[in-house]
């Protein structure tokens, strides 16, 4: 009897979740799937259940190592105006950085807009995102309040400015340059009463 195969499924998600975010879901066949991740079908179904298992999981690691560490900083206790603007400017950085990176936008933004609407997790994930990214610059906004009303309107800003990124995030499939102009417009109307 020959030996199980050892793998990391660390490194076997990661490649999946690469594939993933190049080529989205429907784009991606369990071959393709095999050859990213150098696991056969049926290790990636006894590791995932199915290819949508495989999908929601690299959803999950794309939020833990992408998303979180990029909100971070916004998130903590005292965040303000500089860490608002260090998220913006990486978002702006990143578009203008690597133009084919920046083509394929965001993993989970481009999940919500194939599947959001007949994947439950995808759903989900797209929604905790959405709220991740609002609570943190409603944190940051708050955190350089200058009064009561500002620290009160923070919330509904924040939502604004949300949804003004996930904008960026799809138009950096077609024009990344746009998608960083978005961004540095953003951080430039941030002023310090903000």
């Amino acid at each position: 009897m020959g030996r199980p195969r050892e793998y990391d499924s660390t490194t076997v998600l990661d490649a999946a979740m690469a594939t993933f975010w190049e080529r989205g879901y429907e784009a991606t066949s369990i071959a393709d799937l095999e050859s990213t991740t150098g696991l056969s079908r049926s290790s990636l179904y006894q590791l995932f259940g199915n290819k949508r298992g495989v999908y929601q999981e690299s959803l999950d690691r794309y939020m833990e190592r992408q998303i979180a560490p990029a909100l971070a900083a916004m998130g903590e206790p005292g965040a303000g105006l500089p860490e608002l603007r260090t998220y913006l400017g990486m978002l702006a950085q990143a578009f203008l950085g690597d133009p084919t990176l920046a083509m394929r936008g965001c993993l989970v933004v481009n999940g919500a807009a194939e599947l959001g609407g007949s994947d439950e997790h995808v759903k989900e994930i797209a929604v905790a995102y959405i709220h991740s990214v609002t609570d943190a610059i409603a944190n940051a906004l708050r955190g350089a309040a200058t009064s009561p009303a500002e620290r009160d309107s923070a919330r509904d800003r924040a939502r604004l400015m949300a949804a003004t990124v996930m904008g960026a995030l799809v138009m950096s499939h077609v024009d990344p340059r746009a998608a960083a102009g978005i961004c540095r417009q953003l951080s430039e109307g941030l002023s310090p009463g903000d």
